[in-house]
């Protein structure tokens, strides 16, 4: 079975390197690259095409956060599926996270389980919200 390549883009290397190991345990999931910012993910993506990015919804406050490179990724690689991991659980980030285009919304706080769900949830062209994004959203917006 082919291996889904992943991009993470995370502003917090050990947060980088946590998630890397957790995406690698699934033998279906390889990490192809790991950037600490929007204009690092927007370069790194001109040469290679990964099937999802994993995006920190607070990138470094020095240039675009996450959701601003969700939706600069949504013009540029519309194919590409977003999964927006956040340490923000409110009503307001979801819906800013979903309306630039993510397809899945992952609090840090939950099971790490919970993130390999949403990414194989959305690499098969669904939409994903963690426990903690559907307790605060129950009706994603159409």
């Amino acid at each position: 079975k082919a291996k889904h390549p992943i991009l993470i883009v995370d502003d917090t290397p050990h947060v980088r390197a946590a998630m890397q190991g957790l995406c690698e345990v699934p033998p279906a999931l390889v990490v192809v690259g790991q950037v600490g910012t929007a204009a690092e993910a927007l370069d790194w993506l001109k040469t290679k095409q990964p099937d999802l990015a994993l995006v920190d919804i607070s990138l470094d406050r020095k240039g675009p956060d996450g959701i601003e490179l969700t939706r600069q990724l949504g013009t540029l690689y519309p194919k590409l599926p977003v999964v927006i991991l956040s340490i923000h659980s409110d009503k307001a980030h979801i819906n800013r996270a979903l309306a630039a285009g993510a397809k899945g919304y992952v609090a840090k706080s939950e099971d790490s389980g919970i993130l390999l769900v949403s990414i194989r949830q959305v690499l098969a062209g669904g939409t994903y919200l963690s426990p903690k994004a559907r307790a605060v959203l129950p009706k994603p917006p159409a």
